[in-house]
């Protein structure tokens, strides 16, 4: 029950954190609709990356993958708007500019991915007390 708990909390953090990113990057910058969607989707998919390689690394963060991972990550991507952007492609622009958007998506999305693991992977970012204590050379037993 606990992780479903921290999924939900997580949903309901990234789901908040879209509309938002969604929102700015459509009115202040201003981008399509469709790039907003890709910009936020290859965001997520690096930081998803980052967190599978962390989890691998800290016990610590092990507890909070389901928070991460399903919850905020699964909410703050999006397929489903990703396939009415295709759809609206399709129909407002062209086939080819809706086939042109799903490869693009797809590199993307991939490349950030594994980017995001080899970021996690090479960039020890202290996710615990005692990681960070270990860090700046804390004694073990002022830990």
């Amino acid at each position: 029950m606990r992780d479903v708990t921290l999924v939900g909390i997580g949903g309901l953090l990234g789901a908040i954190s879209r509309f938002v990113t969604s929102r700015w990057l459509t009115t202040i910058c201003p981008l399509p609709n469709h790039i907003a969607t890709l910009v936020i989707n290859t965001a997520g998919s690096l930081l998803l990356g980052f967190i599978v390689a962390r989890v691998s690394g800290s016990n610590h963060l092990v507890r909070w993958q389901a928070f991460l991972t399903a919850g905020f990550c699964g909410s703050f991507t999006t397929f489903s708007s990703w396939i009415l952007d295709i759809s609206k492609l399709a129909q407002q622009a062209s086939l080819r500019s809706a086939t042109n958007h799903v490869i693009v998506s797809l590199l993307l999305g991939v490349t950030a991915f594994a980017l995001g693991i080899l970021l996690g992977q090479r960039w020890a970012v202290p996710l615990h007390w005692d990681d960070i204590a270990r860090s700046l050379g804390f004694p073990a037993d002022l830990r």
